[in-house]
């Protein structure tokens, strides 16, 4: 079978799984994530856990709480700032308590503490291994058309991502989905004149995972279907899933034709 009808085939079976009413339940796509339990922010408040998200950072400490670790924060380092309760003594509740009891505390306010997260240090590595044991289907492909492939820990914001400005895919996650979404942002900056945006741009979310749904359906993991259909509707509104399909199935079909040559020339090689 020729890559053209593989394609056509594909195509086919997709829009018939993605327009199924008793569609499968989606599941959970595995991220990486970091045992944080020797670090300081494990005990964190959710507010400055978010805070460390938004730095996409996973851990973080003081200055002298990373050098315990056996760490040093990087020259020119800018700090994060949390927030810590000032707790002070409750003058008033305790004029009548008995001066052995334990005294009455109060919050006042909040104060700025200076921390820096795991990619400002430096030295002893307390990071668990991130790359995958078993290399995802495509990640060959995906290694010689990105200048960069990354995996790091889950920070709370993205699976994965693309950055166009220096051709490069970071994974917080091993599932092949994931990997092939990203390949799919890849490949359409290849074969199409894109220019990088702010923020997702529904069109191009919905040719990567359509990308990643033809590749679920080629190598066999329909049961990622779900998730890309769920995926599609979030980005299609008014649209059907099926209809987006089918209307950035051109952009898609030269996206794959040149993930194809690709992995002829890789096998010819």
């Amino acid at each position: 079978m020729n890559n053209k009808q593989k394609l056509q085939d594909a195509k086919k079976e997709l829009l018939a799984l993605i327009q199924q009413d008793n569609a499968m339940e989606t599941i959970a796509e595995h991220l990486i994530l970091i045992d944080d339990s020797e670090f300081p922010s494990s005990e964190w408040s959710a507010l400055n856990k978010m805070i460390l998200a938004a730095n996409e950072e996973a851990v973080a400490a003081g200055y002298r709480q990373w050098e315990k670790l056996g760490r040093n924060v990087k020259k020119g380092a800018t700090a994060l700032h949390i927030f810590a309760p000032v707790i002070v003594k409750d003058k008033e509740k305790n004029k009548e308590k008995d001066p052995d009891e334990e005294p009455e505390t109060k919050l006042v306010g909040f104060r700025q503490i200076p921390v820096f997260g795991y990619s400002q240090t430096e030295g002893e590595e307390h990071q668990i291994e991130v790359e995958p044991v078993d290399p995802p289907a495509l990640l060959d492909v995906v290694e010689e058309l990105a200048d960069e492939v990354n995996y790091k820990p889950f920070t709370g914001k993205a699976a994965g991502y693309y950055n166009p400005k220096n051709n490069s895919i970071t994974l917080c996650s091993h599932t092949e989905k994931i990997l092939w979404h990203e390949l799919g942002h890849l490949l359409h900056y290849q074969v199409r004149d894109v220019q990088p945006s702010k923020g997702q741009d529904p069109e191009k979310e919905i040719i990567a995972e359509t990308v990643a749904g033809v590749l679920a359906v080629i190598y066999d993991e329909k049961e990622f279907i779900p998730n890309v259909k769920q995926y599609i509707d979030h980005y299609s509104k008014e649209e059907e899933a099926a209809e987006a399909v089918s209307r950035v199935f051109p952009i898609v079909e030269d996206c794959l034709d040149l993930l194809f040559s690709v992995k002829e020339k890789q096998a010819a090689a």
